[in-house]
């Protein structure tokens, strides 16, 4: 259970409105916020560069994904890298149905063949 304080849920809600904003009006930034102790920071994230991570400086401060939050600077890159994805782990499956080729060895089969062949 998370005990939640309104007004610095509050306050976070606001930060990642202004951040939100910031970031898509900035579509080339990456970050917003200040390097504070105790201060919000957010992070530009995701396959589309769409989402955005919220957290606290602070030691003891969970992260948060806010999805698809942002406008998508690559919409192209995040639906191929996807089906890249979908189709590495047809063909793994396929190949052995009894292996499970889960999203982690699909995303590094990827990248192998993204380092092989490069990106067009």
């Amino acid at each position: 259970m998370r005990m939640l304080c309104m007004a610095e849920e509050l306050k976070k809600l606001r930060f990642v409105t202004e951040a939100k904003k910031y970031m898509n009006n900035n579509p080339k930034t990456y970050s917003y916020g200040d390097l504070e102790p105790g201060a919000y920071f957010a992070v530009r994230f995701g396959l589309g560069d769409d989402c955005l991570l919220v957290f606290r400086i602070d030691p003891d401060c969970a992260i948060d994904n806010y999805q698809q939050i942002l406008n998508r600077k690559n919409e192209l890159l995040a639906q191929s890298t996807v089906a890249m994805i979908q189709g590495v782990m047809r063909n793994a499956e396929n190949d052995s149905p009894e292996y499970d080729f889960g999203w982690d060895a699909a995303i590094e089969r990827c990248i192998q063949i993204i380092k092989t062949v490069g990106v067009q």
